[in-house]
């Protein structure tokens, strides 16, 4: 019970873009770590889906989350090229 219901508060908080509240969930889970990588991927295709750049940050570097597992097979690549795409447009004046 205590994974499920960690694992939804990891997602929920990667929804909103809260990395205090995803790291603190993610520390008092540790007995659980060996279960959490499925909330992880997870919580890391929300946070790409809402361009929540820190929480990314955070899963990629400080959790070493592989990229080449075949749930990210190009999800995190077209995050990156919309991104680029977002990049090149003209800014709007005022």
């Amino acid at each position: 019970m205590k994974f499920m219901v960690l694992g939804k508060a990891m997602v929920d908080y990667a929804t909103e873009g809260d990395l205090e509240g995803f790291q603190d969930i993610f520390d008092r889970s540790k007995d659980l770590h060996h279960l959490m990588f499925w909330h992880v991927q997870k919580a890391f295709k929300e946070a790409v889906k809402f361009r929540h750049l820190m929480l990314i940050e955070y899963i990629v570097e400080d959790l070493d989350l592989s990229l080449n597992h075949e749930t990210f097979k190009g999800f995190f690549h077209m995050f990156m090229f919309s991104a680029k795409m977002d990049d090149m447009e003209p800014e709007e004046t005022q």
